[in-house]
């Protein structure tokens, strides 16, 4: 497991410093920011000095190392766009996303894992069919129309539910329901769950298990939801990293939510090179951690597994 682990951190080594190696000459690639900063009539010499005076005029090797260095100091530099230390706006933004993507992993997982258990208990049936219907329904939605569809009727017109703050607990109800109920957070939770369990269900063990007098719940419980939900834990692991990245970023868009979606957007746009590093960084990071910790949490789930 040692062995493992120190040839997983070596190759998220590798990968963090080619993701962020090539995000900062990307990024550089955009443009030059002073040029959306400064006036129309703005000189030469203006954007020369504006340049300069962000640190941009240096070779992109010696600016890729003064961010390196500084980030390794938990220094990602000053937005050039709010003129504030990206720590500091991070240090705002991350939670809210974080907030609302817990919010809507925990209901997504609450919802979706006992529907992909019934559907595959009673596979062909009507709740079969239902769960399926919901999944394919939570597929097919746009999250951008859903959510200003239902900021237009719960905020809008009937007035029940704020549409930007997050100073509430009323507040979360429609971002976490757009992100729940769009994109593949529900669906993906009762598909994966639904395929793991049909295809553990039909393994010469679980017959084995029922033939020895082990109920259907005895069977469920102690034989197969361990393995089943490896595919499971693998997509949700995925899932977090996009939901720590801001993946939720037209929900957070649409209803003004404080989040780094909107922080990261508007940072593309402007051209604010240190808050897209920084965002960008971070949230390699998470998925490398994240995927370093659903491969150990296999062996917990099965046994039989072996890291080499």
């Amino acid at each position: 497991m040692q062995g493992y682990l120190a040839k997983r951190l070596l190759q998220g080594l590798i990968v963090l410093v080619g993701a962020s190696i090539l995000v900062f000459v990307l990024v550089r690639a955009t443009g030059n920011p002073a040029l959306l900063l400064l006036p129309p009539d703005a000189t030469p010499a203006d954007i020369a000095a504006l340049t300069a005076q962000l640190g941009l005029d240096k070779p992109i090797p010696e600016q890729y190392a003064i961010f390196v260095v500084g980030a390794l100091q938990g220094d990602f530099g000053t937005s050039i766009q709010l003129h504030r230390p990206v720590v500091e706006l991070l240090g705002e933004r991350f939670p809210n996303s974080m907030r609302l993507g817990g919010i809507a992993l925990l209901f997504a997982v609450s919802i979706g894992i006992p529907l992909g258990t019934i559907a595959a208990v009673n596979r062909g049936s009507a709740l079969d069919a239902l769960a399926r219907g919901i999944a394919m329904l939570g597929q097919s939605i746009p999250g951008f129309w859903l959510a200003i569809v239902l900021g237009a009727i719960f905020a809008g017109q009937l007035k029940l539910l704020p549409a930007a703050r997050a100073d509430t607990w009323q507040s979360y109800i429609l971002p976490v329901t757009t992100i729940v109920f769009t994109g593949f957070l529900l669906s993906g939770t009762i598909r994966f769950m639904r395929s793991g369990l049909l295809e553990v269900l039909s393994e010469d063990y679980m017959r084995t298990a029922r033939a020895k007098g082990l109920g259907e719940v005895a069977v469920l419980t102690r034989h197969a939801f361990k393995n089943a939900a490896i595919p499971l834990v693998t997509f949700l692991g995925f899932y977090i990293t996009l939901l720590i990245g801001g993946a939720s970023l037209i929900v957070e868009t649409v209803f003004a939510w404080p989040g780094v979606g909107p922080l990261l957007a508007n940072a593309v746009l402007a051209r604010d090179f240190p808050i897209v590093q920084a965002v960008t960084l971070i949230y390699v990071t998470g998925f490398v951690v994240i995927s370093i910790l659903v491969d150990i949490l296999y062996a917990f789930l099965d046994p039989t597994i072996r890291f080499t």
